[in-house]
């Protein structure tokens, strides 16, 4: 049980983590729109 809500909550570190990565990478891709 523990151990269950202990990877919910990596797994939801890992996806914010990532969803981050992905603006970064969008605003590099697009920086025109973000002048």
């Amino acid at each position: 049980m523990v151990s269950k809500v202990n990877s919910e909550m990596h797994v939801n570190q890992l996806i914010k983590k990532l969803v981050v990565l992905k603006d970064c990478f969008s605003i590099l891709d697009q920086p025109l729109n973000y002048l």
